[in-house]
């Protein structure tokens, strides 16, 4: 566990979002991303940042007009599984 900042190191929080958790029941669900997998990050990351590392987060981004949407796919609804 990290307990000190060191030089030249950031935190890097990579996609969390809905569709990547169990949780959520995301259509990209990763093994493992249940509430107490999301506080867990929550809690470290505040931590980490507490200590003085910059904490950095990333999110996909799509233009509006992107495949995934489900905007793109009339009579669809969120979470229908649609062939392509």
């Amino acid at each position: 566990m990290i307990d000190r900042k060191e030089e030249n190191t950031a935190v890097l929080v990579v996609d969390v979002q809905g569709d990547f958790t169990q949780l959520m029941n995301g259509s990209l669900a990763v093994e493992g991303t249940d509430q107490a997998y999301l506080d867990q990050v929550t809690a470290e990351t505040r931590r980490l940042k507490s200590l003085g590392f910059p904490v950095f987060a990333t999110q996909d981004w799509h233009p509006a007009d992107h495949i995934s949407f489900v905007t793109m796919h009339k009579g669809h609804v969120p979470f229908d599984v649609i062939a392509t």
